[in-house]
């Protein structure tokens, strides 16, 4: 039999006692993730629960403090994509001309 942390005498609704308990969840999976041995799978995982914890602060159902709390743990997994180059401005365009700012009004 399960046990039973909603007492009759707890003070907290059962919806906050469920949040609560999704909420360690969550972080206990980002742990054992985090020390899971390095792998690809690990990496999946962890962008997998980034993205989660990511979706879950944007539907306002953990805290931004909650949500930190995951990504720090989960920090190994960034995303490293280079950044891009600026593209070269058009040669033929001189920011200095009265024409490059349009028309005065």
């Amino acid at each position: 039999m399960p046990s039973r942390e909603h007492s009759p005498g707890s003070t907290l609704p059962l919806h906050d006692l469920l949040r609560a308990r999704r909420t360690a969840a969550l972080l206990a999976d980002a742990e054992l993730i985090r020390d899971a041995p390095p792998s690809t799978e690990r990496e999946d995982e962890a962008r997998r629960a980034v993205r989660e914890a990511m979706l879950l602060f944007s539907l306002r159902r953990i805290s931004l403090a909650e949500r930190d709390r995951i990504l720090d743990i989960l920090s190994f997994a960034a995303v490293r994509e280079p950044v891009p180059e600026p593209a070269d401005p058009d040669p033929g365009f001189d920011l200095d001309s009265p024409d490059a700012h349009g028309p005065i009004a």
